[in-house]
């Protein structure tokens, strides 16, 4: 199943865009107070992104998907989750994800916003 493409555009920014916006108001609220303790092996930057992959994802059946796909214009969870954060350097960097690795999408290709 592919996604239209014209029919989540507008939403599929909005997400890459918010999720930008919210790390850098994330590291911001950070500024000038002691770094918060990692939790369970994970980093303060690492448990932002769990928690937007929480936020955002879901599990549907396979029939509501196709039909969400036909008719929605969001995305369907996963891809809420994969998209955005795929294309965010901060993303690579918190979770020392190399260049080539799946969660990457490669320089040249990335899609940026503001």
């Amino acid at each position: 199943m592919h996604h239209n493409g014209k029919l989540v555009l507008g939403e599929s920014i909005g997400d890459l865009g918010g999720a930008k916006v919210a790390f850098l108001a994330y590291e911001k609220s950070l500024a000038n107070k002691p770094r918060p303790a990692d939790i369970d092996g994970f980093t303060p930057e690492q448990q932002f992104y769990i928690a937007w992959g929480q936020f955002r994802g879901d599990e549907i059946r396979i029939e509501a998907q196709r039909l969400m796909m036909q008719t929605d214009p969001h995305p369907i969870a996963k891809y809420r989750v994969i998209g955005p954060l795929s294309n965010l350097p901060d993303f690579q960097k918190t979770w020392s994800c190399k260049a080539d690795a799946a969660m990457v999408r490669p320089e040249g290709k990335r899609c940026d916003v503001w």
